[in-house]
């Protein structure tokens, strides 16, 4: 039964994200309330789940996965100003790397399995579900900054001009 609410929950985020791809969003604080959310969950979570501790490395490899991809995924987004706000969306390729990104998750991820006690099931419903929280994590403060930098540099090149 939990794998079942895994996937279900998997496919909600996924479809979530999918579809508010393109949409506009404006470059602000607000940028990093998805990090701040998953970054919670992480953090209670974690904390929680004793066993999960001798898998720290795995999840700590899981976040650096995560914020590469927000790193793609921050400069391939499309930032341009808007009446008068900095505002970013997303485009073609980085929806494709999105569609890409699903599969390819589940053959790169498990090389990041560490060695750990035998009383973590890697496949157990908490350690997947953290798992993939430690990428979402990643994903969305790397995304945020790349953002943010952008942000920064269009606001700098506007002003010279």
């Amino acid at each position: 039964m939990n794998l079942i609410i895994i996937i279900i929950i998997s496919i909600v985020v996924i479809a979530f994200l999918v579809t508010n791809h393109f949409k506009e969003q404006e470059i602000n604080m607000r940028t990093f309330t998805p990090f701040f959310i998953f970054a919670i969950i992480v953090v209670l979570n974690y904390l929680k789940a004793t066993s999960l501790k001798t898998a720290l490395l795995g999840l700590i490899l899981r976040f650096i996965l995560g914020m590469g991809i927000g790193i793609l995924q921050g400069y391939l987004a499309k930032v341009y100003k808007d009446n008068g706000n900095v505002v970013a969306s997303g485009t073609k390729m980085g929806l494709a790397f999105w569609l890409i990104f699903i599969p390819v998750r589940l053959v790169v991820l498990p090389w990041f399995n560490v060695i750990v006690a035998e009383k973590i099931k890697l496949e157990s419903a908490s350690y997947i579900g953290i798992s993939f929280a430690f990428v979402l994590t990643g994903f969305f403060l790397a995304k945020g900054i790349i953002l943010h930098i952008r942000k920064n540099r269009l606001m700098k090149q506007t002003s010279i001009e």
